[in-house]
């Protein structure tokens, strides 16, 4: 039985064009109240600095993972960006989503931003940054960062 379309990657121009409801119930359930702060700060396009961004994997409207980016609030990091988050819907794991919302933020600071940290929250997210070429810091406020480069 196929599953329909293939998932999308897309933009969030607005934060209502999709139904984040089961997204935001798991992610509330695994303690990441993070992702509804990340949706409602980042959703809607015209009231974000423009070299911030949301983007979502979905399929037919539904959300199977978000990702975000935002200006680094830690003045001594500037000028970066700040991975906001990356979450995946659980039963969408496994399937790659993570990845290509963090090369989509990857692509996105390019030649904006020097470097992108992140905060990571527990070993499986940092294990997913160190992959991916964050180096860990220490640091009270950022866990990692990795320098993105120039176009």
């Amino acid at each position: 039985m196929s599953e329909g379309p293939a998932p999308r990657l897309l933009p969030v121009h607005r934060s209502d064009d999709y139904d984040w409801r089961e997204l935001l119930r798991l992610s509330r359930l695994e303690g990441h109240g993070w992702v509804e702060a990340m949706i409602e700060g980042l959703g809607d396009e015209g009231a974000r600095d423009r070299r911030a961004g949301l983007w979502v994997v979905a399929r037919r409207g539904y959300p199977l993972a978000v990702g975000g980016v935002d200006l680094e609030p830690c003045t001594g990091f500037f000028p970066a960006a700040r991975l906001v988050g990356i979450y995946v819907h659980p039963a969408s794991r496994g399937r790659g989503y993570g990845q290509r919302l963090l090369g989509r933020v990857l692509r996105h600071v390019r030649g904006r931003f020097a470097r992108l940290t992140a905060r990571a929250e527990g070993k499986e997210a940092a294990g997913f940054l160190e992959h991916h070429g964050f180096v860990p810091l220490e640091h009270p406020c950022i866990s990692h960062f990795r320098p993105v480069g120039k176009r």
